[in-house]
């Protein structure tokens, strides 16, 4: 894998005023070429692919997530079968994941982050690498979900690198299941989503990384669209205000190119979301339908750059409906200027 670490594209002209995206990037037009200041972090193409060690890298991601699932019935069966030995072994590795004894291993995230050399291309580029000295406590907000968050767990795969100061926050039926709990804790410090843990975290000032759109922008991951859902879905922007955070998206162009997923009966779906279940349908590989497929134009990270929302202690209704107008704008603004170069020039972000 082509790893370019900290390498900026090629000179280019840069604004005079040397200001970060605003709302009015949305307008600007979509480049094959990167901005002078962007940096590559990953870049990976179809000389680099290897879909065997790519693949099993995903396959521990996804089989871990997925198999953590079948725990209970699993443990059910050897119990009923008799088979002491690996029941109790289970049970005590499931456990050991409540206790401190896993610890961040490198080594892991390297081989872990050989996982985009599945697809066919993969980068991951930086407007702005987070400098938390420079920018301040920052809110890292990551679209789409996707089905099995593909660029999410590369992202988290840099928690001992550029991003090893940010806490991955993810749900809680996932950070409190003990196998999918134990591999992420070989990544770096976990925290639930809920609001008591990310206020929690903001009042230390800690800078927090989150997908925005949830289970419910799983469900309406759809092939060829681009969607995110954060119509309404204003709290983190609430939060951000009280503590006076910087936000700082990430976009993920393939995402919702990985795995085939049914459409429709979205209010029966996304009422199944709010009990904390993903109401996705998920056909990936033809050959293994869990494993995603990579077929299309590969998975591109981009990161833009943070803006800062002021420290309101009682944001008013309008003042957060402005920010979060602000957020969309942005975000519609950093996938516009990166789409033409991902491969996905002529399509739209849809706002769910």
């Amino acid at each position: 894998m082509c790893q370019g670490e900290g390498k900026k594209a090629e000179e280019a002209p840069s604004s005079q005023d040397g200001s970060s995206a605003s709302a009015s990037s949305t307008a600007s037009p979509s480049s094959k070429e990167l901005a002078s200041s962007d940096v590559v972090m990953v870049k990976s193409g179809p000389e680099e692919q290897n879909q065997l060690l790519g693949g099993m890298c995903i396959f521990v991601y996804v089989g871990i997530w997925i198999g953590s699932m079948f725990t209970p019935p699993v443990l059910y069966f050897l119990w009923r079968a008799g088979w002491m030995v690996p029941f109790w072994f289970i049970i005590l590795l499931a456990l050991s994941a409540y206790t401190p004894i896993w610890k961040p291993n490198r080594r892991l995230t390297d081989l872990i982050s050989h996982g985009p050399r599945y697809f066919k291309d993969f980068s991951l580029v930086y407007e702005h690498v987070p400098n938390p000295k420079e920018d301040g406590p920052t809110l890292l907000c990551v679209s789409p979900h996707g089905v099995f968050t593909m660029g999410w767990g590369q992202l988290f795969s840099r928690k001992t690198r550029e991003l090893s100061s940010f806490t991955f926050c993810f749900a809680s039926a996932m950070v409190w299941n003990p196998f999918f709990r134990i591999l992420c804790l070989l990544f770096g410090k976990i925290a639930t989503v809920s609001k008591e843990n990310v206020t929690g975290l903001m009042r230390k000032g800690e800078n927090i990384a989150i997908c925005i759109g949830g289970f419910e922008e799983a469900t309406i991951t759809c092939l060829n669209t681009h969607r995110i859902f954060i119509q309404n879905r204003k709290g983190f922007i609430k939060y951000a205000l009280q503590y006076g955070y910087s936000l700082q998206q990430a976009y993920v162009f393939g995402e919702n190119d990985c795995y085939f997923n049914a459409q429709g009966f979205w209010p029966l779906r996304l009422k199944l979301n709010s009990f904390g279940i993903p109401a996705v349908t998920p056909i990936g590989n033809l050959l293994f339908p869990l494993m995603p497929r990579n077929d299309h134009k590969g998975i591109h990270v981009v990161v833009g750059k943070p803006f800062k929302v002021p420290k309101i202690e009682n944001p008013s209704a309008e003042e957060i409906d402005r920010w979060h107008q602000r957020y969309i704008e942005e975000m519609k603004g950093l996938f516009n200027r990166h789409k033409e170069r991902a491969g996905h020039g002529d399509k739209e972000l849809e706002i769910w």
